[in-house]
């Protein structure tokens, strides 16, 4: 039977996901799986779960695996490319330094400066793999993953003997799935035809039954402005063809978006996004590592994944199409024959075999022209040893060249080079001579000079790339679940947040689990929106879990642009809290980027607004409240700002600019609102919206009896004021409710939340995965008393919220 070898297998999670189908498959019995990382821990770890995944499931299969990647590309059937060259680190600097110079990215693997040297750190070393299939597995089929994906495989077939690499992308079959269920059509019953080149992949046919559904598109896209804030809608508006890639990643192709600080917040672009990922893959890792040693395991969750759907269509004869990115030579004939571009190919016991497309519309012919022009120079800078075409790819890059001058876009190459100066080959390297410190420096252990101190590598190492240890020796206590049971009040499980409109929770029987785990006895669910979208997420959740969720809605604040809007949304309050809504949440947008008619900011004490807030008063329902953001988010990002590392990474996120109102004046508009109507219960969540001032949070809470406060999202700010915020907590025990703001919820956050209120620890970590992207400082444990916690950590949300009564 097949031999099948897995290359970066260190990456567990999609080797979990892979393996979840390759040994569901009773076709494939008999098959070998060969696993392969440079990380030996890695490696150890897949080994182990792939031998504990196969015993489960009773897979007649078998195991190796070789930190030597010649034995396991030997003799191979079918080898699966998913290395990620320099890992996490090198990801890191490939967003740090663009930062430096104002160029933000979203997840630079594919484009822009950072798919640029992704490649050029990559391409050597698949490169070695192609001339080591070519000797060692000359019929093998190399299925690639790793990004860029236009490049790898082309690196592949043009820069080696061995030709046989198609590479497999998710975007499509992703896009296939949320166009079926934008236009109701059940994605089995939807015909569709996409090509052009990876990450920029057009929808060329979308029928049913032989009728184009765009017109269905068009008209979901009308009736849902949440979805006209999306680039993937903004592009299909503009161009006339829905593109494949998902917002966040197709930003980063086209010169319209990231350069422009409005444009990243009214599309909600998420900056930084893939670091994100890494982070949580991390976390996912470590998960297996506890899960294999305690015996409990890993999830086993066929998926149908790409490579495992090509690999059986071989094995079986059994026919499958799939998207490919394979070698053009007029598959799609308006685009360059040498490129790797995105098709739907036949796949059989015959092998792979890819259709032909004919031209492209012309528009989206040039901009994937645009695309592939950036791809093809770092190809030749790649293969051809040639330097200044790195430089060349760079100019021609829109995104970066829509931010820099040409002298700018130069020196951030320079400081590229520099950067990944030993993960490059030798003749791509800027050479940067270290000058050496002297004997006597080294025996006294001091720098004398700054020209000395500005001599050492790492003079110039990121500031988000210094990760101090500390070396104090406190006690770490371990709280996994609470001395109470817990209720979250504040969390995020319905499509709101995500950029897609998929479910935030992807299985909410998971989520209770997790729960349960975890001590939570019930959450509050603040996504819930208005309309058809609430009606799903009391569906999912609260009808489907009672007791366990409650749903808060939100208003449309659309209705700000006609005259009349107060009465207009109170109505749609009281529709919402009639089909089962139990709270209101308002969100920061509300004094930040809402305008009336005339175009003016609506502050949350603007009177029009008034019978919004009776009517909260008059269905007897709380208001959590989210106005501004941290406090340095309204200041310059300068040297000075303590949140500059996160800032850097989530420009959209300052509002130092002119356009916004002051950060006082937010607080000031919401104080007078709580102070306006004594009838309404209002939450200000993230520590009151100003936990940087307690004080000022105190000072409302002794004043107004129907204010309360969550400590979501904010322990960074609590734990660095640790007396401070015990005595506020302490004072008001009735008024402090407990909430994390973890989008998905998430097991490690609950431990650190609970290790905070209930634990004496000095100086920890205040984010789970120790990142310190809030601020660079440690923080202390409340030690809080019983009564105080059983309060704050559900007795004030069950008052609240009656229907999540203990």
């Amino acid at each position: 039977m097949a031999r099948i070898a897995l290359i970066g297998a260190g990456s567990v999670t999609f080797t979990r996901r892979l393996l979840s189908d390759l040994f569901s498959y009773p076709e494939l019995a008999g098959t070998t799986v060969v696993l392969h990382d440079i990380d030996e821990r890695r490696l150890a770890t897949a080994e182990a779960m792939a031998r504990w995944m196969a015993g489960k499931l009773g897979a007649d299969v078998r195991v190796e695996a070789h930190a030597d990647r010649r034995r396991a590309l030997a003799g191979a059937d079918h080898v699966i490319n998913e290395i990620a060259v320099g890992g996490r680190a090198a990801a890191q600097l490939d967003f740090d330094v663009p930062a430096r110079f104002g160029v933000r990215q979203t997840i630079a693997d594919t484009l822009g400066i950072g798919g640029i040297f992704r490649a050029l750190r990559t391409i050597p070393v698949v490169r070695a793999i192609g001339h080591e299939l070519a000797e060692l597995a000359p019929d093998a089929l190399l299925l690639n993953y790793t990004n860029p994906m236009t490049m790898i495989p082309r690196a592949v077939f043009e820069g080696t003997p061995f030709t046989r690499v198609v590479g497999l992308c998710h975007s499509v079959r992703d896009t296939e799935a949320r166009l079926a269920r934008l236009v109701g059509v059940p994605r089995g019953e939807c015909a569709m035809v996409t090509a052009g080149v990876n990450h920029q992949a057009w929808v060329l046919r979308f029928e049913h039954d032989g009728e184009n559904l765009y017109p269905l598109l068009d008209a979901a896209i009308g009736a849902d402005p949440e979805l006209r804030r999306t680039v993937r809608v903004e592009m299909y508006r503009r161009l006339g063809y829905f593109p494949t890639e998902s917002s966040e990643h197709g930003s980063e192709y086209v010169p319209w978006f990231l350069p422009h600080a409005g444009e990243v917040e009214r599309f909600r672009i998420p900056i930084g996004e893939y670091l994100t990922w890494l982070d949580r893959n991390a976390g996912e890792y470590e998960e297996h590592v506890r899960g294999l040693a305690d015996g409990t395991g890993v999830t086993i969750e066929p998926t149908s994944e790409l490579a495992s759907e090509v690999i059986r269509a071989i094995e079986t004869g059994t026919p499958r199409v799939v998207y490919g990115n394979v070698h053009n030579d007029g598959l799609i004939g308006n685009l360059p024959p040498e490129a790797c571009v995105e098709v739907p190919c036949h796949v059989d016991r015959a092998g792979v075999r890819p259709l032909r497309i004919g031209a492209l519309p012309p528009q989206l012919a040039a901009l994937n022209r645009t695309f592939l022009n950036v791809g093809d120079l770092t190809l030749r800078a790649a293969l051809d040893g040639r330097r200044e075409h790195v430089y060349h790819a760079a100019m021609l890059d829109p995104h970066t060249a829509a931010r820099l001058t040409l002298a700018e876009i130069h020196d951030l190459v320079d400081a590229m080079f520099d950067a990944h100066h030993d993960l490059l080959p030798e003749n791509l390297r800027r050479d940067r001579p270290v000058p050496k410190a002297g004997a006597a420096d080294l025996m006294t252990g001091m720098v004398p000079s700054e020209e000395a101190a500005s001599s050492h590598p790492l003079y110039d190492l990121p500031l988000r790339s210094w990760e101090p240890r500390t070396q104090l020796v406190v006690p770490a206590s371990e709280v996994p679940t609470p001395r109470f049971p817990v209720i979250d009040a504040h969390s995020h499980l319905g499509r709101w947040l995500t950029d897609d409109g998929s479910w935030m929770v992807k299985d909410p029987a998971a989520l209770v689990d997790l729960m349960d785990r975890c001590g939570v006895r019930a959450m509050v669910n603040l996504c819930g929106r208005f309309g058809a979208e609430l009606a799903e997420n009391i569906a999912r959740y609260d009808a489907a879990y009672p007791g366990r969720f409650a749903t808060f809605c939100h208003v449309d604040w659309e209705e700000l642009s006609a005259p009349g809007f107060g009465e207009r949304i109170a109505a749609g309050l009281a529709a919402s809290v009639a089909a089962g809504a139990r709270g209101l949440k308002v969100w920061k947008d509300l004094g930040l980027h809402r305008r009336d008619h005339r175009g003016d900011l609506v502050l949350l004490d603007d009177e029009r607004l008034g019978p919004l807030w009776a009517a909260a008063a008059d269905l007897d329902i709380p208001v959590a409240v989210h106005t501004a953001d941290p406090k340095a988010f309204f200041e310059p990002v300068d040297a000075h700002n303590e949140r500059l590392e996160q800032l850097l990474r989530y420009p959209q996120w300052s509002f130092a600019s002119p356009e916004f109102p002051p950060f006082e004046r937010l607080i000031d508009a919401f104080e007078a609102v709580v102070a306006a109507n004594p009838g309404t219960t209002f939450v200000g969540v993230h520590g009151g919206c100003y936990p940087e001032n307690l004080g000022r949070v105190g000072d409302m809470l002794d004043r107004y009896p129907n204010y309360h406060i969550d400590i979501s999202a904010r322990l960074a700010e609590l734990g660095r004021q640790p007396r401070a915020t015990r005595d506020l907590f302490t004072r008001h025990p009735d008024r402090v409710l407990f909430g994390t703001d973890t989008f998905p919820p998430d097991e490690r956050s609950y431990h650190l939340h609970y290790r905070f209120l209930e634990s004496g620890d000095e100086k920890f970590p205040h984010d789970p995965d120790g990142s310190q992207l809030m601020g660079r400082w440690a923080i202390d444990g409340l030690d809080l008393d019983d009564d105080t916690l059983r309060a704050v950590y559900a007795g004030n949300a069950a008052r609240l919220v009656p229907a999540l009564a203990l």
